[in-house]
């Protein structure tokens, strides 16, 4: 299975290289523009302007036109500094300063005559305002990330804090829909009043959209996030198909410095109370067996320095249950037909398909072959065996959870494990090309069963999503592609 999954991974990777088509996508980059004035205010023409990623050391280059003004376009978000270079002007230096994703950041300097072997350093960036549109958006740097609290570790929680943002089921945004992906739309936040399918989703600038349902497609692990921007408001022709929020993913890239990650996040009965409804369900229901492991790590660093760079990272579940479950039965009497116990609660039952004539003393006859097969064996429809909640039939049933096979009570164990691999690579080939490639891949376990009997076990169904994107970047144009292959479903085994 291994062999397979590694097949998949080099044909993947290939395909994404060579074969992939391009279209233009959203904006995932910065800008950089300016001012360029000397000692008495007047512009400075030919003025040679470098903007170098402190990461990884890239430099772009520009000159200013005619007006004094540079512009350098295409930057892929990070920390830069300027150097500014004039015949008949000192060597001007900018400190470091953040670029985010879809910013333009405006900064003007003053060039000092004399000699060029002087170097003037000016102090760090004042805060850059967006003064270029009227977006409104939220952008969130590779620490918030890692200092948010998040359950389940689910990226979409993120989207919470831009203004304007609420869930109304937080829930939601834990559990399957956290290690997993999202198959609901509680998994998915409202922006500024709009339903969660109008979001829009993208990563690296490809589409991250499950079409079906229009929700959250794949969840990257937050380690490997570098940015992620929430535009809620007045967005740019950049960002269309979003009459809700559209949410920018960007991930990491090797940097000309080797970094890397490991985590576990462990939860545990060990370390939970009781449920209250496990506590006063009559006889009480005992404290489930339940652990739940989220690991992995990431790493990062150079093939070439200033030139190649790659960067990976791996998340997986392990995720066990036992335990008791409860679930609502009918009394056997009621499998026969008789509900005379709803008429002392003031229920009457009506025979909908004879002008709703009312059942003599709520006495329904049973025709269907199957209500009559499973009243006559309890082993596949088991009779009720703890005290129901509203004195019927709520809750009047405790069995062991999926996979116990009779007696009931023996306690069993599920397992889910989902798993992402994520990897790219990153090339400059000259000043103003890159190249990125970049695969993401998800496994995942069947769905878990709360109470099962002696039932065929599903059959084991494995979705997968192979995600490929490629951009290039050229002087004039930003292209992505991305390719999406759901027909494909290997066998991920622990």
């Amino acid at each position: 299975m291994r062999t397979n999954l590694l097949r998949y991974l080099i044909v993947g990777w290939m395909m994404a290289t060579l074969c992939l088509s391009s279209a233009v996508g959203q904006t995932i980059t910065g800008s950089i523009t300016g001012l360029v004035t000397d000692p008495s205010g007047a512009v400075v023409v030919g003025a040679k302007i470098t903007a170098e990623n402190t990461a990884t050391g890239v430099q772009t280059t520009a000159q200013t036109n005619g007006a004094g003004v540079y512009t350098i376009r295409f930057l892929p978000i990070g920390v830069y500094t300027l150097t500014l270079e004039a015949k008949g002007f000192t060597l001007e230096k900018v400190n470091a300063f953040p670029l985010e994703i879809d910013q333009t950041a405006k900064i003007n300097v003053g060039l000092t005559i004399g000699a060029s072997e002087t170097m003037v350093v000016t102090e760090t960036a004042h805060p850059i305002l967006n003064t270029a549109d009227a977006t409104l958006g939220n952008t969130l740097s590779t620490n918030e990330i890692q200092n948010i609290p998040l359950n389940g570790r689910n990226f979409s929680s993120l989207t919470l804090y831009q203004p304007g943002a609420i869930d109304t089921d937080p829930a939601g945004l834990s559990g399957n829909n956290a290690i997993e992906r999202d198959t609901y739309n509680n998994g998915v936040v409202a922006i500024n009043g709009n339903r969660e399918q109008a979001n829009n989703y993208t990563i690296e600038g490809a589409d991250d959209n499950e079409p079906q349902n229009n929700l959250i497609a794949y969840n990257p692990a937050p380690d490997a996030i570098a940015e992620l921007r929430v535009v809620s408001a007045n967005a740019n022709a950049t960002y269309g198909n979003a009459n809700g929020g559209a949410v920018v993913t960007i991930l990491k890239s090797g940097t000309n410095n080797y970094h890397g990650s490991v985590y576990d996040l462990l939860q545990s009965q060990i370390l939970d109370a009781n449920t209250w409804g496990n506590n006063h369900s009559v006889p009480i229901t005992p404290k489930n067996s339940y652990t739940q492991n989220i690991f992995g790590g990431t790493f990062g660093g150079p093939i070439l320095k200033n030139k190649l760079f790659f960067f990976g990272d791996y998340e997986g579940v392990r995720h066990h249950t036992g335990g008791k479950a409860s679930a609502s039965l009918l009394t056997p009497a009621m499998l026969r037909g008789d509900f005379s116990a709803l008429t002392a609660v003031g229920i009457q039952l009506y025979d909908t398909q004879n002008s709703f004539a009312p059942y003599l003393n709520n006495q329904v006859p049973v025709v269907n072959p199957v209500a009559q097969y499973l009243a006559a064996h309890p082993q596949l429809y088991p009779a009720p065996n703890a005290a129901p909640a509203d004195g019927l039939i709520q809750n009047n049933y405790q069995g062991g959870r999926q996979g116990s096979s009779p007696p009931i009570r023996k306690i069993s164990k599920s397992t889910g494990l989902p798993e992402i691999w994520a990897g790219s690579m990153d090339s400059t080939l000259r000043e103003r090309a890159a190249i990125l490639r970049r695969l993401s891949l998800r496994c995942s376990s069947p769905p878990t069963i709360p109470i099962r009997q002696r039932l065929p076990a599903p059959a084991l169904f494995t979705p997968f999503r192979l995600t490929l994107s490629m951009k290039f970047a050229s002087d004039s144009r930003a292209f992505v592609g991305t390719m999406v292959s759901p027909a494909i479903h290997p066998v991920c085994s622990a």
